[in-house]
């Protein structure tokens, strides 16, 4: 579905509303480059990492400690945001080295400035110069990433990360879109983000939302599935929809 359709076409909006969201949050007569709005639909998403270092950022390893609770020693987060999953996890594990990439250079900066103390990359992951990246790692982090690449892309990755020296674990975080209505709610909050937080995000916009059980299937492409734990359930308020989507955490062990 085009961008575009999030940010123009008002039925999508009334027909979101009218499936998922809380009336009073998502309302298609509403002005939604108003700014405080829109934050208050930010707040309602459990998957969300914003302010660095934030408790919500510490939170949202809980799940993923449930599946990995020790071990890592080199980490690589992929699609890494501001740092502050990356952050949280690497305070956690004590590890030796801690890296983050992804795409966005607004992002970057913000990480690199919040977090000296890690390393992070303006690059893509599968790209030939991010390579020397995989040679000593032993844990990469997927989280809320796979959803935004191509097959062509997801290939890539999987390649790169079947060819990794040393790695062990890839733990990764997604959405379990097993209806419409859900796919319709990321739509909708993807829109906003690029009108309130990434104007850039509207010419590079992709998703491709798919079941646990797709990306389970994708997972057993790298290795062994051994682990996949909840990472949150739909919020409901007086019988309506907040917060519909779900969201798992699952690890894969890649050692031959």
């Amino acid at each position: 579905m085009a961008l575009s359709r999030c940010l123009h076409d008002s039925e999508f909006y009334a027909r979101v509303c009218q499936r998922v969201s809380h009336p009073h949050i998502l309302d298609p007569h509403q002005d939604w480059t108003d700014a405080e709005r829109y934050q208050r639909l930010r707040e309602l998403e459990p998957y969300r990492e914003t302010t660095p270092s934030t408790s919500r950022a510490r939170t949202l390893v809980q799940p993923m400690l449930k599946v990995l609770w020790t071990g890592p020693r080199r980490i690589l987060d992929i699609g890494c945001d501001d740092g502050s999953l990356l952050s949280a996890l690497a305070t956690h594990w004590k590890v030796e080295r801690a890296d983050g990439v992804d795409t966005r250079r607004t992002v970057i900066e913000r990480a690199s400035e919040a977090f000296p103390s890690m390393s992070f990359h303006c690059m893509d992951a599968t790209a030939s110069d991010a390579a020397s990246l995989f040679a000593e790692v032993d844990t990469v982090i997927l989280s809320m990433v796979l959803h935004h690449m191509t097959s062509d892309q997801r290939e890539a990755l999987r390649v790169r990360l079947r060819s990794a020296p040393r790695l062990r674990w890839v733990l990764l975080r997604e959405h379990d879109c097993d209806s419409p209505q859900w796919r319709d709610f990321l739509e909708v909050v993807h829109g906003l983000y690029a009108i309130h937080e990434d104007h850039a995000f509207v010419d590079t916009y992709h998703a491709e939302f798919q079941t646990k059980e797709e990306w389970r299937q994708w997972a057993s492409t790298l290795g062994t599935v051994v682990k996949t734990t909840d990472s949150n359930s739909p919020r409901i308020d007086s019988g309506r929809f907040i917060n519909p989507t779900r969201s798992f955490c699952m690890l894969v062990n890649v050692t031959p």
